[in-house]
């Protein structure tokens, strides 16, 4: 009898401690978090856009495959059959992204572009058939780019292989930076959202020490003090990432209303997959801070708690 009064007891100062925590899901503290999660979001958001835009880059990226003069239709349709097979050469729904410029064709768009007309002059068309042909993403560096160029040249019929070299050194040097640059800012990032929030878990958990030693006192375990706590903060962490994640894809509305030129550097699984990382980073990093700080709590003199 004794022993089942005293474990009521200490289920009725759970029950009390676990409302009083309620206060712990303030819209102070979750406003907090959320915020905090959202300047996270940013930047992944950030980090997902700037590598959309390389594969972006790297898949518009063309070699032009100027071919010798007088070749016969078997020939050309040979050379594409050629293009088609080869394991860097790019599919765009199922389609290999290679195309065929006749010289009338290159003639034509020349005459257009810079308003000369060559043909006053010659009695012939200098320019040469050409196939242009886009490489994959996983291809896109210069060294992969030079060996493809040098294959491409050994196949009959084919007189040279273009591309801009300066291009490619550029734009992969510019990548290169800009990831490196923004991996450190999201680390940063990372580990200012879970010193804020640890500490918006320690400052709500701070009213609750005498609480939790009282518990203690009683002869309740550590883990049945630290079960609802931790549970709390989880939920709490969740509805910030939650809450967060809903900020983020109104802004992100917003900006493709203004800018309708960035729905081309969104993609809904990239997105899905961020809102998963907030609510999972604030339920995770609430968890493990309402942990320490309770069994921080637990393990101070009664002299320390005041």
């Amino acid at each position: 009898m004794k022993k089942n009064a005293h474990r009521l007891f200490i289920l009725k100062n759970q029950y009390s401690y676990t409302q009083k925590f309620g206060s712990l899901l303030s819209i102070n503290v979750i406003v907090s978090i959320s915020l905090v999660l959202f300047i996270f979001g940013l930047c992944g958001l950030l980090i997902l856009h700037t590598n959309q835009l390389g594969q972006i880059i790297r898949r518009n990226f063309e070699l032009q495959i100027f071919l010798k003069h007088n070749l016969e239709q078997s020939e050309l349709d040979d050379l594409r059959r050629t293009l088609i097979n080869k394991p860097f050469t790019q599919k765009t729904k199922g389609k290999p992204d290679v195309s065929f410029i006749s010289k009338e064709e290159a003639k034509t768009e020349f005459i257009q572009s810079t308003g000369e007309d060559f043909m006053r002059f010659l009695n012939d068309n200098p320019l040469r058939d050409s196939f242009v042909l886009k490489i994959k993403p996983e291809f896109y560096t210069n060294p992969q780019i030079i060996r493809i160029q040098k294959e491409l040249e050994k196949i009959p019929g084919v007189f040279e292989v273009s591309y801009v070299k300066d291009l490619v050194i550029t734009i992969n040097r510019n990548i290169a930076m800009i990831s490196l640059v923004l991996l450190l800012f999201g680390v940063f990032i990372l580990l200012t959202v879970i010193i804020l929030i640890d500490n918006t878990i320690k400052l709500a958990l701070f009213s609750q020490r005498l609480l939790i030693r009282s518990m203690q006192l009683v002869g309740a375990t550590d883990s049945f003090i630290q079960r609802p706590f931790i549970i709390q903060a989880m939920i709490q962490g969740s509805i910030s990432g939650l809450i967060s994640s809903c900020i983020l894809f109104a802004l992100l509305k917003y900006l493709h209303l203004q800018l309708p030129e960035l729905i081309l550097l969104y993609r809904l699984e990239d997105f899905l997959a961020l809102i998963c990382l907030l609510i999972v980073l604030g339920s995770l990093v609430g968890g493990l801070s309402a942990f320490r700080a309770v069994r921080k709590y637990l393990r101070l003199s009664l002299d320390e708690l005041y």
